[in-house]
């Protein structure tokens, strides 16, 4: 092998072959470039170095109306009437021979404005020529998207400031409203409360409750025993507990509803609790409770009287009787005393003495009648005795709940009212043996069964009215123990009540006795003191014309305090 250099004319064909190869791939790549350039979806223009058009593509008179043939030969300014100046386009080109155009408003040539972004590039060609290429992008569904979404920024940072100006606000009414107030999901976590909350539960102001169960509260209180068990009882049932009442601490009571918290679909998410701290109206009603007891004795007391007034006429009467028997009696002891005294006197004599004086004392008849008498004022003083006792036990019931003698508190009751019903109606007690003690407010029950025997009395007084000598009705008072209730059931033969007046019974100031003769609030107190108060429920079935029967139940599993 020679390392001498190839001959020169061999070294010139080797050149002309490298040129013909060079040539050749410059027109594949031109043809190349040509064809994607075609088939762009963009617009693409080639304009010499001022700008005049030398060729575009189909995008191009697509995009804008003017043809290949139209465009050539024109700047693309001139295109461009009534808009803003193109201006030069190597104006637009930086020293990497790389520009941008930025995004303006451009027209087609029928006059249809678009937003056109035009990015350039400077191009040297092999004969020493300088051509831009213009690479057109309609934008104007980017600047439409753009204007939406600023639109809708704008309408989300509006929104966000609505939105957390009615935070604040809302923070500020939970603040504000005195009544405990809390929300819960279903799970049972708390995701809200209010300041009253934490204040009532004893929670300092910063404490961490959201996220937490009632378990995990660093509190125990009433209402972390019996808030499980009520909304257990409203997330089973989709039904609210309202008004009922908690006792927190010796001297405050709570008056609590939760409600299940609904999403759109109407299934329940949650719970809302509201609690009203009830302490005031608590001793407001303790105070009305024992007015109206007063005021109830008060408009028995002519009756009471009565009934006190007729054994002690008799009593009287039978004294005074006994007294001038006595008298009578002590008259002739006297005289046997004289006798059995006198040693020298005439038998005889003495004993003609003697029957002058029982014949004078009629003693047959003192020995007859003394007796009974005595008998019947010692009846007629057990009988004021007993609704001395009556009276006492319904006037001083004592205060709070405690175990009460539910059969007692129904004698005692029915003695007080007896000048209420006895010119009306015959009176049963039919009070089971075994219903026993059941702790309860006393007052309070008692003022319930005087309200239902005075207006069962009133009830059957109506039916009696157009026959005044028609046979006595007839009220009949039970008493029942159950596993967790005992029942106080009364039972009158009263001219009934329709289903409007059954539908309204419970309310307040609600009467259908005529004026002066009811308030309204007997039922009404009834109603609240039995079943907001005791937790138990009163229940009322009647018919025109067929009586009234009222059932007050009482559960019998409420814990007494010591």
């Amino acid at each position: 092998m020679s390392d001498s250099p190839p001959p020169y004319d061999e070294l010139l064909r080797t050149v002309d072959q490298q040129r013909a190869m060079i040539r050749s791939l410059t027109r594949d790549m031109r043809t190349a470039k040509d064809l994607v350039a075609r088939n762009m979806d963009d617009a693409v223009v080639i304009t010499d170095e001022a700008g005049v058009i030398e060729w575009v593509n189909p995008a191009f008179s697509a995009m804008t109306g003017w043809s290949e043939a139209e465009a050539v030969g024109r700047t693309r300014q001139s295109m461009l009437a009534g808009v803003q100046p193109l201006g030069d386009l190597g104006d637009h080109l930086s020293d990497d021979h790389q520009g941008m155009v930025p995004d303006f408003l451009a027209t087609t040539r029928d006059g249809r404005e678009y937003w056109l972004k035009i990015e350039l590039h400077r191009v040297h060609e092999d004969d020493g020529r300088v051509r831009i290429v213009c690479v057109e992008h309609d934008v104007t569904s980017r600047r439409e998207a753009d204007e939406t979404l600023l639109t809708a920024i704008e309408r989300s940072e509006a929104l966000a400031t609505e939105l957390s100006t009615e935070k604040a606000l809302l923070d500020g009414v939970l603040s504000s409203i005195p009544q405990l107030t809390y929300w819960k999901d279903f799970a049972g976590c708390y995701r809200g409360h209010n300041a009253a909350f934490l204040a009532m539960r004893g929670l300092d102001a910063g404490a961490d409750v959201l996220g937490r169960t009632e378990a995990e509260l660093p509190v125990t209180d009433e209402l972390s025993r019996v808030l499980p068990e009520v909304e257990a009882q409203v997330l089973a049932t989709g039904r609210p507990v309202l008004d009922q009442r908690v006792t927190m601490g010796p001297s405050r009571s709570l008056l609590l509803s939760v409600l299940p918290r609904r999403g759109t679909a109407g299934v329940i998410e949650g719970l809302i609790g509201v609690g009203a701290d009830v302490t005031r109206v608590s001793e407001l009603e303790r105070q009305l409770n024992a007015a109206n007891r007063l005021e109830a004795i008060g408009q028995l007391a002519a009756g009471i009287a009565h009934e006190i007034n007729t054994p002690i006429q008799f009593v009287s009467d039978n004294t005074r009787f006994v007294a001038e028997s006595f008298d009578s009696l002590l008259r002739l002891v006297t005289l046997v005393g004289e006798a059995c005294a006198a040693d020298g006197r005439d038998p005889a004599e003495a004993m003609a003495g003697l029957r002058a004086a029982l014949d004078t004392i009629d003693l047959d008849f003192l020995v007859e009648e003394i007796p009974g008498a005595v008998t019947e004022s010692l009846e007629g003083l057990d009988r004021v005795a007993q609704i001395v006792r009556a009276m006492k036990d319904f006037s001083h019931p004592g205060q709070g709940r405690r175990d009460t003698d539910i059969n007692r508190a129904v004698e005692s009751t029915a003695q007080v009212a007896r000048n209420e019903w006895k010119y009306q109606a015959q009176l049963h007690l039919d009070l089971g043996p075994d219903v026993g003690q059941v702790p309860c407010y006393e007052g309070e029950l008692k003022q319930v069964v005087l309200n239902l025997i005075v207006n069962a009395a009133h009830a059957i007084e109506s039916r009696r009215q157009p026959e005044p000598d028609a046979p006595l009705g007839t009220i009949t008072i039970t008493t029942r123990r159950y596993a967790d209730t005992v029942e106080i059931v009364v039972t009158d033969d009263g001219s009934g009540m329709t289903d409007a007046v059954r539908e309204r019974i419970f309310d307040p100031f609600f009467t259908t006795k005529g004026v002066g003769k009811g308030t309204g609030q007997g039922l009404s107190m009834a109603y609240s003191s039995i079943v907001q108060k005791h937790g138990g429920a009163i229940r009322v079935e009647s018919a025109p014309g067929e009586g009234a029967r009222f059932t007050v139940c009482l559960p019998v599993s409420v814990e007494v305090p010591a």
